[in-house]
């Protein structure tokens, strides 16, 4: 019988445990230098020194890690407590502009996620109470928030994957005189 082999030291340094916060950050530095499409667990894995099937003894399922990955770019907009409603919620535009150019590759998904999470939920509920004190009437309230997400969305989408990539192969629209 052949004795067994000694293991391999990883490369990057002493084993660190694996932990929901390990993997949520290697998962961005994952998805920042591959993109979003190339994301995989089993990538993700090799990149911890890890086997796929660990991540989801933290994770039950790859969009429960994608959810935390939302979660994650969320919590970093910070609040404004003391200031008004209007200037709160020009901060907040601000702030959510600010995470999607910290987390570019990852915001396409970002944009579309419904943020159905705890997390989520909250951040809505900050964002339209803002909007509300603003808009006490709650029709005018929720027509604001759809319109200032649908721009603040488009907007950051098209800065984080669109014309700050370069010129478009589109001619442009001339304008008349």
């Amino acid at each position: 019988m052949r004795p067994a082999s000694p293991r391999r030291p990883d490369r990057r340094g002493p084993a660190q445990p694996l932990t929901r916060e390990r993997i949520v950050e290697s998962a961005n530095e994952l998805i920042d230098a591959e993109g979003l499409a190339a994301f995989s667990t089993r990538k993700l894995g090799e990149r911890l020194g890890v086997q796929a099937m660990s991540i989801y003894h933290h994770f039950p399922s790859k969009q429960h890690l994608l959810d935390a990955l939302v979660d994650h770019a969320i919590s970093t907009i910070p609040e404004h407590p003391g200031l008004d409603p209007e200037r709160r919620l020009r901060r907040l535009c601000y702030d959510y502009r600010a995470m999607a150019h910290r987390f570019p590759r990852l915001f396409p998904l970002l944009a579309l996620h419904r943020h159905n999470t705890p997390i989520g939920v909250r951040f809505i509920d900050r964002v339209l109470g803002i909007v509300r004190a603003l808009a006490p009437d709650d029709e005018v309230a929720a027509r604001q928030f759809r319109v200032m997400g649908y721009f603040l969305v488009g907007a950051a989408l098209d800065e984080t994957s669109g014309y700050a990539k370069g010129p478009s192969a589109a001619e442009p629209v001339s304008v008349p005189a």
